[in-house]
């Protein structure tokens, strides 16, 4: 090979290189000597399949769960140790967070049920002023619920 057709070679080996990275959705080179603590959970889970960097086999929290096995129930099935390591590693498992400021004045109509739960377990607000799932089999009858329990819960 002529010291032209390697140098030829070269270039055109760095330009599909630079072609192929400036393609892809992340730069698995940025940031990786950090890359545990620095990269987004969706960064991690791309390069390490893509590139097979963010995926160290050394890395001994890498299969610490499996966040495939019970995530169609994920939400009461698994454990909030389970939740933080799936969700800050794959993106699943995450918890939705709401703002609770947000039409707080009619959060009664307004809120979805997954807002009303998170903020009142959150910062104790919208919660629900009776528990309807108490003495439900005597809600009519000489023990019957106060009338405004009643019909909070019917």
């Amino acid at each position: 090979m002529r010291p032209n057709d390697a140098l030829a070679a070269l270039a055109v080996a760095l330009m599909s290189r630079l072609a192929w990275a400036g393609s892809q959705p992340y730069d698995c080179d940025a940031g990786f000597a950090n890359w545990q603590q620095g990269w987004s959970a969706e960064k991690i889970v791309w390069c390490c399949e893509h590139t097979g960097r963010g995926c160290d086999s050394s890395d001994s929290t890498k299969a610490e769960y499996d966040c495939d096995a019970g995530f169609a129930n994920w939400q009461a099935g698994w454990a909030d140790a389970k939740k933080t390591w799936c969700c800050q590693r794959t993106g699943r498992g995450c918890e939705a967070t709401f703002d609770c400021e947000a039409a707080f004045d009619n959060w009664e109509k307004a809120w979805s049920s997954a807002k009303k739960h998170y903020c009142c377990q959150k910062d104790g607000r919208a919660c629900d002023p009776y528990d309807c799932a108490v003495d439900r089999q005597t809600w009519a009858g000489p023990d019957a619920w106060p009338e405004k329990k009643q019909a909070w819960c019917c």
